[in-house]
């Protein structure tokens, strides 16, 4: 197969990615990351990460993608920004198909995360041309006056906070008679001024009008807002896997395709913690060296 030659790419540069990586050079190997935008994933998203070992104060998700950026080049890991769109197992090696030139890696880290679930078709035909955002980190700075979020779980109440305490001002509006999220972010919006919180509402219709989006709730109320924020969800972000390696994920315990592991959010699905996706990595990356270590033919890139 013609295609630069890896022992191992990570794909994915959120936290597991990164811990992963930093965790594969330690063990003496020369991993290559893959991450098709900037490293640190959902963290970018992060008003206030206070569950994460080492910050008592806690910090925000910004700040501490910073710091793993900074130990990932200071460990020397390799990057690459690219898409990767397919990977498969040809003659006992992995294939990672990207826009470039194909990859053969004797190993694979999936460590790809999870894509915003999308606005039901009814709604996003309403939409026309009204901006939509599905994530924080994606809402320009004009956008931020005003912004009506759906969903009611940890997500939509964490960007709600946050964007609150810059200065916007936020609808959270879910279907469900009371939020779905932590109840220690549901008092603590409860205690913001600039958060209204629409419980038991559904979207009816949204409408732009002169570049103000306006949407109009079941009960009655109208808001015209600069963006609507939708978190209503997340769904793993494997479709580039084949078949095999698509089943393979949903298996709990070792797995059955050699030299194949995954870590994070990928893997967890709703315990989209950076705790537990750092340590996910780190697990991988130890599974990982230890099987190519006792596998035949190790050697340096050619």
């Amino acid at each position: 197969m013609i295609g630069e030659y890896e022992n191992v790419v990570v794909i994915g540069g959120g936290p597991a990615g990164m811990a992963a990586a930093i965790q594969l050079r330690r063990s003496g190997l020369d991993p290559l990351l893959i991450e098709r935008d900037r490293m640190g994933g959902l963290l970018w998203n992060a008003h206030w990460v206070e569950n994460y070992p080492g910050f008592p104060s806690g910090i925000t998700g910004p700040q501490l993608v910073r710091l793993f950026q900074e130990q990932t080049r200071n460990t020397g890991v390799r990057c690459s920004a690219e898409t990767v769109e397919r990977v498969c197992k040809v003659d006992g090696e992995f294939k990672v198909e990207t826009r470039g030139d194909p990859i053969r890696s004797r190993a694979v880290v999936v460590t790809s995360g999870t894509s915003p679930r999308p606005l039901p078709d009814n709604l996003r035909r309403m939409c026309g041309s009204s901006p939509v955002f599905y994530e924080v980190k994606d809402l320009p700075l004009e956008k931020r006056g005003h912004i009506a979020i759906l969903g009611g779980g940890d997500a939509s109440f964490d960007y709600a906070l946050g964007l609150a305490r810059e200065g916007s001002r936020v609808d959270v509006c879910f279907r469900s008679e009371r939020p779905q999220a932590l109840s220690s972010l549901v008092e603590r919006i409860r205690q913001e001024p600039l958060v209204q919180i629409r419980a038991a509402v559904a979207i009816e219709e949204i409408r732009d009008d002169l570049g103000v989006t306006e949407i109009g709730l079941s009960d009655g109320t109208r808001l015209k807002v600069d963006a609507l924020l939708v978190a209503i969800g997340r769904d793993r972000n494997s479709g580039f896997l084949d078949a095999a390696m698509s089943a393979d994920l949903e298996t709990d315990g070792p797995h059955p395709i050699p030299g194949l592991t995954f870590a994070g959010d990928v893997r967890r699905g709703l315990h989209r913690q950076t705790a537990i996706a750092v340590g996910d990595g780190v697990s991988a990356a130890m599974h990982t060296a230890a099987f190519l270590t006792c596998a035949p033919g190790l050697s340096a890139r050619p």
